[in-house]
C-alpha cells in the first residue's frame, strides 16, 4: 500500500508511474510537469488528432482538515477554471483526488462542482472540497490512481 504525507508527494508518485505506463505504444504520450497552468499534462500525438490532458493532483491529509483551491483568496487557475466553465477543460481535465485513508476517485469539473464547501467555487472566497468527494463518486484504493489516469487518457 502506498501513502503520501503531502500532495506534492502524491503528484510526483503520479508523475513518475504515468511515465513509466505510458512509455510505449501507440498513441505516442508526453507527460509535462506544469506547476503553473495545472499539474500534470500529457500530449496525445496521433495522426489525426493531437490533444492536451489535464490532470489537477488534489490529497487530503488529515492533518490539514481541509482540502483547498487556488490562494485561499479565491484566486488561481483552479477556483477559475472551476467558476468559468472553459469547454476546453471541461472535456480535457480530470480531477484526481487521494486522501491519507487510502482512497482516491478521478472525477469531472462538473463532478467536483457538487463537492464545494459552500455549494459554488469563486473569487473572494476560500475555495474547498467537501469530503464527500470522496465518498459518493466510486473510490478505488490510492496505489490505483495511475491506473485510473491511463483508462481516462486511453479513452479521450
Amino acid at each position: 500500500m502506498v501513502h503520501f504525507s503531502r500532495e506534492d508527494e502524491y503528484r510526483d508518485w503520479v508523475q513518475r508511474e504515468l511515465e513509466v505506463r505510458l512509455a510505449s505504444g501507440q498513441p505516442t504520450y508526453l507527460v509535462l510537469a506544469s506547476k503553473n497552468v495545472n499539474d500534470i499534462i500529457v500530449c496525445k500525438e496521433k495522426a489525426a488528432e493531437d490533444v492536451a490532458l489535464f490532470v489537477e493532483v488534489k490529497y487530503f491529509a488529515a492533518t490539514k482538515g481541509r482540502l483547498g483551491l487556488g490562494d485561499g483568496k479565491g484566486k488561481g487557475f483552479q477556483p477559475e477554471i472551476l467558476a468559468r466553465k472553459p469547454r476546453y477543460f471541461e472535456r480535457y481535465l480530470r480531477w484526481l483526488i487521494g486522501c491519507e485513508r487510502g482512497l482516491a476517485v478521478l472525477v469531472s469539473s462538473d463532478d467536483l462542482r457538487r463537492h464545494a464547501a459552500g455549494g459554488v467555487f469563486r473569487e473572494g472566497k476560500q475555495n474547498n472540497i467537501q469530503w464527500s468527494v470522496l465518498e459518493e463518486n466510486r473510490p478505488f484504493p490510492l496505489e490505483q490512481s495511475p491506473e485510473a489516469v491511463v483508462e481516462w487518457l486511453k479513452s479521450v
